[in-house]
């Protein structure tokens, strides 16, 4: 805490000190800004492609037991395009 106080006084002295310090803490806010921005876009984009694996793993199952494009889209609710980019065709 002594240390603290020390390093405040320090910089409370120096108004040029205390600029250099707030823009490095406005700096280091933005980039923890960022960071979390980043962060969240990752999950985002993860969870998407996970939720596609999974329908793609539907769609290849109910074609192998005999379903139409046009079955397996009115039971996915699927668009007809998407199902037949997750068949492969």
């Amino acid at each position: 805490l002594a240390k603290a106080r020390a390093e405040l006084e320090r910089l409370a002295a120096s108004p040029e000190l205390r600029r250099q310090y707030e823009g490095r803490i406005d700096w280091l806010r933005d980039y923890i800004t960022d960071m979390e921005g980043s962060f969240q876009d990752g999950l985002e984009k993860g969870r998407d492609e996970g939720i596609w694996k999974g329908q793609e793993a539907i769609v290849r199952l109910m074609s192998s037991r005999g379903l139409t494009v046009e079955q397996i889209c009115e039971l996915t609710g699927m668009a007809a395009a998407d199902v037949r980019r997750a068949l492969g065709s």
